[in-house]
């Protein structure tokens, strides 16, 4: 192999893995389903899921319900937002998941 291969080949492999989407741990997500995440502030955001499903170019969204715990103060519903299925997947946990 030539030097110039070489080095795309070695390149090839870091950009695969730079771009390689991670395996979702908590499983797709289903209507009824909570999920959580913890802010920097130390907000917890709290995700019930309404609905899953694919846009005409068939990439998988999540409409969830957004609720909002402040660190100080009473929680609050924040409304409804949309996700790709797999931005929702990395940004939320299962609520009970590790």
């Amino acid at each position: 192999m030539a030097y110039t291969e070489t080095i795309i080949a070695a390149c090839g492999r870091h950009l695969g893995a730079l771009f390689a989407r991670r395996a979702a741990t908590s499983g797709d997500p289903r209507p009824g389903a909570w999920y959580r995440r913890l802010r920097t502030d130390q907000t917890e955001e709290r995700a019930e899921v309404l609905a899953v499903y694919s846009d005409p170019m068939g990439i998988r969204h999540v409409r969830y319900l957004l609720m909002l715990q402040p660190a100080h103060g009473p929680a609050f519903e924040d409304g409804m937002r949309v996700l790709a299925a797999q931005t929702f997947l990395d940004r939320y946990r299962a609520l009970g998941a590790a």
